[in-house]
């Protein structure tokens, strides 16, 4: 087969094989500068329902239109430069606020949306959320704003409610769920509005006070909160939260960020990069699958074909190529060498790879591959790979050390010349199951008869 074919054919099997495979290097590809969008420091993104993917920044409003990005400016209606939120209201189009105003998009210029006579100033965070019959709520500073399908904007909460509830005077986020309920961030516990009656979660439910600026809910009905420094859930028909803090967010985070992605994982923002909730356990992909966030993730976005960006600061915009599909391995994560040749899962699960430069293994649920010492040749016996160096070591492919000073083994006795000491090798299995355990043993060299003579022709 011609070796091009070779190396492309055992490709797509890498990638076949992914699927069942835990984190490794992600493939990326990075936006800036190059493509038009004039600042690295995003801020926030969302997709309208043309599917154009528009981008917050601290210096403009950017969208993507899947070659390069245009700029929204003073000339489109669009003057301020710090982007604070970007949401997608479905039939309304699409919603951006800044510290400043809040602006609505109607498919060529923004216009700006007053209260009372007064701008509307949008702070970051989780201020806007799209309601199923075409609402638009939004936290005004610290009030929540409603504004209709007509156009019409008003108070959410009369001043009787928020005395009855002091909290609603501090809305730090908002999230509408399906069905039509509210659930507010409201001073340092969490609020809800379910068909008129407001009802307070705090530390008798479970919920330490806190600012909790990120909230959405599952596939499963499983409510999740955010702040800087915790994560909570509420699951369906549970009573109390339960705490889901990941290690890997110890420092304070200006922007938090919780998104679904198209599988139903939540997704969230770490220090160094980004977490995966996923079997009952947080995942972190950051600098050791090629992730680099610079000063962190202040955005994520879902697309509808599946696809994750990732806002970072500093870094600019990065989309995670084939996201639930496609996934690969590089040198970052343990193989010898980036050039694959052959890929094999054997029945214990185990997934080897052959690179140019030597065999590699990964055992099921670990995150690194591991890597045999350099050998230049590899032969099977039933079934597993005996090798064999010029330093006479041997090993089963897969082992966590070699046998030393020993040859391979084949199907009948090998002796060396000399009359000395062999090593022979063989396999025992391990009561624990993998990796198999090897022994060695030493037996005596023969040296071999010298060639019969009785069989030579006569000399003449």
């Amino acid at each position: 087969m011609h070796p091009t074919l070779l190396l492309r054919l055992a490709a797509l099997a890498l990638a076949f094989l992914c699927a069942r495979a835990p984190a490794q290097h992600l493939p990326l590809k990075a936006y800036g500068q190059a493509e038009g969008l004039g600042n690295l420091s995003v801020t926030v993104a969302s997709q309208d329902a043309a599917g154009y993917v528009w981008i917050g920044t601290q210096n403009g409003l950017f969208r993507f239109n899947g070659t390069g990005f245009r700029r929204y400016g003073p000339a489109q209606g669009f003057p301020d430069k710090i982007v604070t939120a970007l949401v997608d209201g479905r039939a309304t189009g699409i919603w951006a606020g800044t510290y400043e105003n809040l602006y609505r998009f109607d498919g060529g210029r923004f216009h700006s949306v007053r209260f009372d006579g007064k701008p509307i100033e949008v702070w970051p965070g989780q201020p806007i959320a799209a309601t199923a019959d075409g609402r638009v709520l939004v936290v005004a500073r610290d009030r929540l704003v409603e504004i209709t399908a007509r156009g019409d904007v008003r108070a959410y909460f009369t001043p009787e409610r928020i005395r009855a509830h002091p909290g609603l005077a501090t809305i730090l986020s908002i999230h509408a769920d399906a069905d039509g309920a509210l659930w507010m961030g409201c001073g340092t516990a969490l609020c809800s509005v379910d068909r008129g009656r407001v009802t307070v979660r705090d530390g008798k439910d479970g919920l330490p006070a806190d600012a909790w600026s990120s909230i959405l809910r599952d596939g499963e009905g499983t409510l999740w909160v955010r702040s800087a420094t915790h994560v909570f859930v509420l699951p369906a028909g549970a009573a109390r939260f339960q705490e889901r803090t990941p290690a890997e967010i110890r420092k304070r985070q200006l922007i938090t960020e919780m998104r679904l992605d198209a599988d139903g994982r939540v997704l969230t923002n770490a220090d160094d990069g980004l977490l995966r909730w996923q079997d009952g356990r947080w995942q972190l992909f950051g600098r050791q699958n090629g992730l680099d966030v610079g000063g962190g993730v202040t955005a994520i976005l879902q697309d509808r074909e599946r696809g994750i960006w990732l806002g970072t600061l500093g870094r600019g915009l990065v989309q995670l190529l084939g996201y639930g599909n496609l996934e690969n391995w590089t040198r970052s994560q343990g193989l010898p060498n980036d050039v694959v040749i052959s890929v094999l899962r054997d029945p214990r699960g185990i997934l080897h790879v052959g690179t140019r430069s030597g065999h590699a293994w990964q055992v099921p649920g670990e995150r690194r591959f591991r890597t045999d010492p350099p050998s230049p040749r590899t032969r099977r016996r039933n079934g597993a790979a005996w090798r064999s160096t010029r330093t006479a070591t041997c090993g089963r492919a897969p082992t966590a050390a070699p046998c030393s000073g020993a040859r391979r083994r084949t199907a009948g006795p090998r002796w060396s010349r000399g009359g000395r000491r062999s090593t022979r090798c063989w396999r025992t299995a391990a009561a624990s199951g993998w990796p198999r355990k090897r022994a060695c043993r030493s037996s005596p060299r023969r040296r071999p008869s010298p060639p019969s003579v009785t069989n030579r022709p006569p000399m003449r």
